[in-house]
């Protein structure tokens, strides 16, 4: 069997949330945030790179595909889970579930909603694994952390 790639590049990527971010808790759970064993918040890999994906569908349909895959081919990039420094905060938002007939409070309609805060930061990386002449694939991937730093991926 011969080799799948001939050259690997890591980009190693640090955000920040700029607007409080939920999760999702285990089971659906409301009031907590995904955790790692440890404790540590983290937001799912495939949940970063669906978001990476839009955005490169958007621009570049058969590029995306190449780096993503698709049910005929595997994709070139790898994308991490995005691991939340210790340092962040797990905050609670109060929500309200309406009433659609009255378009008022449900009674008993009160609970909440657990979130990361503003400002807390995670890191991930992108592998990507593929062969030397096709590194114009590097420079969409580039165009993508640009368009995550210019805040055109959310």
């Amino acid at each position: 069997m011969g080799a799948k790639f001939d050259y690997a590049v890591r980009y190693s990527v640090r955000a920040c949330c700029e607007s409080p971010l939920r999760t999702g808790g285990e089971n659906n759970e409301m009031e907590a945030v995904l955790r790692y064993p440890d404790g540590r918040a983290f937001v799912q890999g495939a949940s970063l790179a669906g978001a990476l994906r839009c955005w490169l569908e958007q621009q570049n349909a058969a590029m995306a595909e190449q780096l993503f895959g698709s049910q005929k081919q595997a994709g070139q990039l790898v994308v991490s889970d995005g691991v939340f420094e210790d340092s962040e905060q797990q905050i609670m938002r109060p929500r309200l579930k309406i009433n659609g007939a009255t378009g008022t409070a449900k009674d008993g309609g009160k609970f909440d909603v657990a979130a990361i805060g503003t400002g807390a930061c995670f890191t991930f990386e992108l592998v990507w694994m593929g062969w030397q002449a096709q590194q114009d694939a590097l420079n969409w991937i580039e165009q993508m952390l640009a368009a995550l730093h210019q805040q055109e991926i959310s």
